[in-house]
């Protein structure tokens, strides 16, 4: 297979904007070729609707929440700890919070998942090894799972029965497990599966820094994380398994067909800092592609690392270095969410109204964005972009 990769990267880069695959399907993208650049208008290429989030004395949010799930039944946003759920168009459905150190609550809220046929919030507890707090639409307690072996996962709703699990307990001191992905019971958190996808080295997308006074003292800590996605729902209802430490991306599909789908060239493991890639979407369509220098030094310095998407056209087999905008809105390029359930072919974001009104104010907004932003107060809670692609 390495000699098969080695003349495939050969050939993509001679003929730029072509994929590569190999045998048994297996597709091979060069992420250091050249490929066609293309500036991908979202209006050309799917449907962007704006919904502006009603607030309340209580509901309370800022466009740097976490939005974590979409359907069409319900709009989900994580912040300070507490859920909050509004409908389809924006108005108001149910919040709460439970932060505590109770035996029905949870100390941070690391990974939150909705199960809609349940409608039951899943919520990993971030300070507690292996806890997860059910709860229903209201935030009634319903019951704790605890998961074996101390994980710290991110979690998705996989199917009736079970919850997807990625372990990302240990990568800051080398006790990570092996083998991340399970299956588990949303019943009693027992393992139900653990896929077999085998990684001996992982990289973390965090690095605790340690934070000293003006005498030089360790005053505390904190984490640096950079933002980038492992995971995402794929066409079809199944998922796209993508991690940063690995130089293949899985398909699972609903009746737990474990498939390689795509290789990357060069390894993960070729340079340093790391030149990790992860997915940013996934349809039957196309794939995007997100690479990412693994350089916490930069970030540090506020200067984020660059992050190259490229798209693999499922038909043709092309890849474009692609940067997506707004037509309606130019004050900004897109950065959608990295929500964990999000309908396949769907991405979204927050935008924050005062920044929105600047840009009016600028002339850099157009269309129903501009139609909307001028209604806007700059105390408003964020506006949902949420792009459906054809």
């Amino acid at each position: 297979m390495k000699n098969i990769i080695i003349l495939l990267a050969a050939f993509g880069v001679s003929c730029a904007g072509r994929g590569g695959t190999a045998e048994g399907g297996l597709v091979v993208i060069d992420i250091s070729a050249r490929y066609p650049v293309e500036e991908v208008v979202l209006q050309d290429i799917a449907d962007v609707e704006y919904i502006p989030l009603a607030m309340s004395d209580e509901v309370l949010l800022s466009a740097t929440d976490r939005l974590f799930h979409i359907s069409d039944r319900f709009v989900m946003v994580q912040a300070r700890g507490g859920i909050f759920v509004f409908d389809g168009g924006g108005r108001i459905v149910s919040h709460f919070n439970r932060t505590g150190r109770g035996p029905q609550e949870y100390a941070s809220a690391w990974s939150v998942v909705f199960d809609e046929a349940a409608e039951e919030f899943f919520v990993v507890d971030g300070a507690t090894a292996g806890r997860v707090q059910v709860y229903s639409l209201e935030g009634e307690y319903r019951r704790t799972l605890m998961l074996p072996g101390g994980m710290a996962p991110r979690i998705f709703d996989f199917d009736e029965a079970t919850l997807l699990a990625y372990d990302e307990s240990g990568l800051f001191d080398g006790g990570f497990s092996t083998s991340p992905y399970h299956l588990v019971s949303k019943a009693d958190g027992a393992i139900v599966e653990t896929l077999d996808i085998s990684l001996p080295e992982r990289y973390a997308l965090s690095e605790v820094i340690t934070e000293r006074d003006a005498a030089g003292e360790v005053s505390g800590f904190r984490v640096w994380r950079l933002s980038h996605t492992n995971n995402r729902v794929g066409g079809g209802g199944g998922f796209t398994l993508a991690d940063v430490s690995s130089d293949t991306v899985w398909r699972f599909a609903p009746g737990r067909a474990l498939v390689p789908e795509f290789v990357r060239t060069p390894s993960v493991r070729a340079s340093e800092p790391r030149k990790v890639w992860g997915i940013g979407l996934a349809t039957d369509d196309f794939v995007l592609f997100e690479v990412l220098t693994l350089d916490f030094e930069t970030a540090k310095r506020g200067e984020y690392p660059p992050v190259r998407r490229l798209m693999y056209d499922r038909a043709t087999g092309g890849v474009t270095d692609v940067t997506f905008v707004d037509g309606d809105n130019r004050a900004a390029p897109w950065v959608w969410s990295d929500a964990a359930r999000l309908p396949s072919g769907v991405v979204a974001q927050l935008l924050d109204p005062l920044t929105l009104r600047e840009a009016l104010g600028d002339g850099k907004l157009g269309g129903r964005l501009a139609d909307l932003a001028a209604r806007l107060d700059d105390g408003d809670n964020p506006v949902l972009v949420v792009a459906t692609f054809k």
